[in-house]
């Protein structure tokens, strides 16, 4: 075999390994751009709804109703989560702040309840008892209530403002993730590309000019 037909097989090789690399390249980013059509759903979730409703309830009756709204709105997150559909992060920072707003109804509710009975307690005559110990009775309790209403509200308000700021620390590291994510796939695609293709030409320009006649002739009198 003279040192033509070498170059010659040489340069097919080279071409079909060129090609190889172009159709992997090209594989690898049609995975890319499927997976960028795959991309999870954003979460749908007011943060504000439940916490705005309990701050508005004044009755426990208003309470249950927030209790059983905030107990439907984790339900649906949870069934979310299920579904594979959602990004994992941005759900799980709705998810725990939605156990958190749980917790909190629960809380308005038994406080509500507790503020009612004194207040039941207050409204309620006692016959025993004369004019002037009947006024002294209700301003103890009317004190009593004033005092378990500044509590509890305070505590209330404390509960949710840390659920808030705890939703927002987890939402913004869900939000850091999924950019991560997104611009390691479009490098994994651009560099996949970009190699198949300089590496092709490379390799082309490492096996130079094909050789003269003369060369060959002299390496075939060799």
């Amino acid at each position: 075999m003279t040192v033509s037909d070498n170059y010659d097989l040489a340069l097919q090789n080279m071409k079909r390994c060129v090609e190889e690399r172009k159709r992997a390249a090209a594989s690898l980013k049609k995975m890319s751009v499927k997976q960028k059509s795959k991309r999870k759903k954003k979460v749908s979730y007011d943060a504000r709804e439940i916490a705005s409703l309990l701050m508005r309830t004044t009755h426990s009756m208003g309470a249950r109703q927030a209790l059983v709204r905030a107990n439907s709105k984790l339900q649906s997150l949870q069934m979310c989560l299920a579904s594979g559909d959602y990004d994992v992060n941005e759900l799980r920072a709705a998810i725990n702040h939605a156990k958190r707003m749980v917790k909190c109804a629960r809380k308005k509710l038994k406080n509500l309840q507790e503020e009612e009975n004194v207040e039941g307690q207050k409204r309620k005559k006692n016959p025993g008892n004369d004019a002037n110990r009947e006024r002294i009775a209700k301003m103890k309790l009317e004190r009593k209530l004033s005092k378990l209403r500044r509590r509890h509200r305070g505590d209330e308000q404390k509960e949710m403002e840390e659920a808030k700021h705890e939703y927002l620390r987890e939402k913004a590291s869900a939000e850091r993730a999924e950019a991560y994510m997104a611009e390691s796939a479009a490098a994994v695609s651009t560099e996949g590309t970009g190699e198949a293709g300089d590496a092709g030409a490379e390799e082309m320009a490492d096996l130079g000019d094909p050789p003269s006649e003369a060369a060959v002739s002299v390496d075939v009198c060799l």
